[in-house]
């Protein structure tokens, strides 16, 4: 711009001048006027109504029955699961609550499968229950003065007794008919 003369110049600088006033125009002002671009817009009320919702009927399905002797299996399975657990939780020497946790569910499985076998098998697996909840009492006493190897041989010893007494294959004679 060295060789222009000084009213081009002063035209050249309205004209960019203009164009700059007219872009922040137009940029402010957008679709609405600027004023109500920053005012806090009241919420709509969101609330459907009644008419607006589909009507559903609830449907009453059949409860489904299982036999006691696949509710037994199934109690079976989750002992010997939760069994396994328990040792392998003992072996690690790991959290409290969770050697707490499992050994209680081994109980529960065991009280389960008790509902459903008759009176002379029930005494037999209470007998076992009872030797189980003497080994609860060794898990209670702090970490360093019970001994996770001797609490590991005592639970394997009493789960390998269950085992050759209540497979199922060995108590289904034993079991309640519902």
């Amino acid at each position: 711009m060295k060789g222009l003369s000084g009213s081009f110049k002063k035209a050249f600088a309205v004209q960019v001048g203009f164009i700059f006033i007219l872009a922040l125009a137009v940029a402010l002002s957008g679709c609405e006027p600027l004023r109500k671009k920053f005012v806090r817009q009241k919420k709509k009320d969101k609330t459907q109504t009644t008419e607006s919702l589909p009507l559903l009927e609830p449907e009453d399905y059949p409860e489904t029955t299982q036999s006691a002797m696949s509710k037994y299996r199934h109690f079976y399975q989750l002992w010997k699961v939760w069994v396994r657990d328990l040792s392998a939780e003992l072996s690690q020497s790991a959290n409290e609550k969770a050697l707490q946790y499992k050994f209680n569910q081994i109980l529960v499985n065991l009280e389960e499968m008790k509902k459903l076998l008759t009176e002379e098998k029930q005494k037999e697996l209470t007998r076992h229950l009872e030797a189980l909840r003497s080994i609860q009492q060794a898990l209670d006493l702090p970490r360093p003065l019970r001994n996770n190897q001797d609490i590991a041989r005592h639970v394997e010893a009493v789960s390998k007794e269950i085992k050759n007494n209540f497979q199922f294959e060995n108590v289904k004679g034993f079991i309640t008919q519902e």
